[in-house]
């Protein structure tokens, strides 16, 4: 039997676009949403955003909507990703419950594993949380994102193209996580085009009043706001808070370099680019402040691109350490680790026209070596870094090139510095700050330039 024919055959399966949405979900899957949820589930909108607190009923409304979108459309694709695939099977396992209210038999599309096929001959396809295994569908007519906080960058970029053919709809669904990735950028920044629905835990009357305050008690301010009242909260999860990040943006007009500088290299791997940060030390300030840290400003930001041969990195390098030991002391600071050796046997027989470093990047808690060659745990970097911005000690310039994706890289680095997306750009930055808090205080420079 053709799914045509099972849907005129099958009892209570009236078409959903013969239905409005809330009687369709009220008549066909015995689910009444509350006022909220009803607005939420009437929305037209191609682009919906719902940032609501826990326990809302995000994940029923949503397979609500699948299991209608099904029936709208008949022989139509709806796709769910989440954080892990348990999660996209969790949503598939409600969408299954309210089917068979209606009466109808319960089975998966027969090709994929978190999977469920409608009457109508449309399917509802749970993916799992990893940017590899997600591509190959294609014409979705509905993409639903759930925990969308939690999912990784990577994976929303690659699942978006599924749209392209045919205008499908997305909704991105959760309950913040700090303020970082595509959720909190499309929430704050993403435009018109999206609609946002906020539903903290006031409109959840499911949820007493008794269990709230008890959950502020134990878990504390700022985990409450977050997960009950829906505020994007720099929560300690990330390493640098976006707050802090944002505050050390500043428009740079000045082309007088008032001190040293210290040109940090991130080398670039098979997935990487090769990053180089250009950071000075005003010892003007450290003539009269004695702190290792002190008005350091990131000038310069580049990305050569992936797959650039070394001798052309090293040329790159050459050419700008040229262009400021004309004009002020400069110290060159290389990554050594793994293709990093090599790389820096080539640059000491370059003829730089400044002092160089090669650092080996550990993951232990020791540092060691001495002179031309060190090993610095990636951890002291980082915290050099971070020190560096609580204090408002670094700057970094809001007009550079690459300003915007180093903001993005320190946002989304983790408090253990893990990384769900490149730090080529943070780690240039740290090897420069980490070589100006060491050296000596050189003498004053002049004019770059050209700049």
């Amino acid at each position: 039997m053709t799914w045509e024919q099972e849907l005129e055959s099958a009892p209570g399966t009236i078409p959903a676009d013969d239905l409005d949405v809330i009687q369709f979900c009220k008549e066909q899957l015995a689910f009444v949403p509350e006022e909220r949820q009803a607005e939420v589930l009437r929305s037209e909108s191609s682009r919906v955003i719902l940032n609501c607190s826990r326990q809302w009923g995000k994940s029923t409304i949503a397979a609500a909507k699948a299991i209608h979108r099904g029936y709208a459309k008949p022989g139509c694709l709806v796709v769910v990703a989440s954080p892990t695939e348990r999660q996209s099977a969790e949503f598939v396992r409600k969408a299954s419950e309210l089917l068979s209210r209606m009466g109808e038999r319960v089975r998966g599309d027969g090709d994929n594993k978190v999977s469920l096929m409608l009457p109508s001959g449309s399917r509802i396809v749970g993916l799992p949380g990893k940017e590899g295994n997600v591509r190959g569908f294609s014409a979705v007519s509905l993409l639903l994102i759930d925990e969308a906080a939690r999912v990784p960058d990577s994976l929303y970029r690659a699942l978006r193209p599924m749209l392209a053919v045919g205008g499908g709809d997305l909704w991105l669904m959760s309950t913040p996580m700090g303020k970082r990735g595509f959720f909190y950028e499309a929430w704050t920044h993403g435009g018109s085009h999206w609609t946002r629905f906020e539903s903290p835990v006031l409109d959840c009357p499911r949820i007493s009043q008794e269990f709230l305050e008890e959950e502020r008690r134990e878990q504390g301010d700022l985990w409450f706001r977050q997960e009950y009242l829906c505020e994007f909260v720099d929560n300690g999860t990330q390493l640098f808070g976006r707050d802090l990040v944002e505050a050390a943006l500043e428009d740079m007009d000045s082309r007088r370099v008032r001190g040293s500088v210290f040109i940090g290299v991130d080398l670039g791997k098979m997935q990487d680019f090769t990053a180089i940060a250009v950071v000075e030390r005003d010892e003007q300030a450290l003539a009269w402040m004695p702190t290792v840290y002190r008005d350091l400003r990131v000038r310069q930001l580049e990305r050569l691109p992936l797959g650039t041969p070394y001798t052309l990195v090293v040329e790159r390098i050459r050419e700008i350490c040229d262009e400021y030991a004309g004009v002020a002391r400069c110290h060159l600071v290389v990554d050594a680790t793994g293709v990093g050796a090599p790389v820096v046997d080539m640059l000491r027989t370059a003829r730089l026209r400044c002092g160089m470093t090669a650092v080996s990047i550990t993951g232990g808690d020791r540092a060691g070596g001495r002179g031309e060659s060190r090993s610095v745990p990636k951890r002291d970097l980082l915290s050099g870094v971070q020190v560096a911005l609580e204090k408002g000690e670094l700057r970094i310039g809001r007009k550079l090139k690459e300003a915007g994706s180093l903001v993005k890289e320190l946002i989304h680095m983790r408090g253990d510095g893990g990384q769900s997306e490149h730090d080529d750009l943070v780690m240039a930055v740290a090897l420069a700050c980490w070589k100006a808090r060491v050296a000596e205080v050189g003498p004053q420079g002049g004019r770059l330039p050209g700049m």
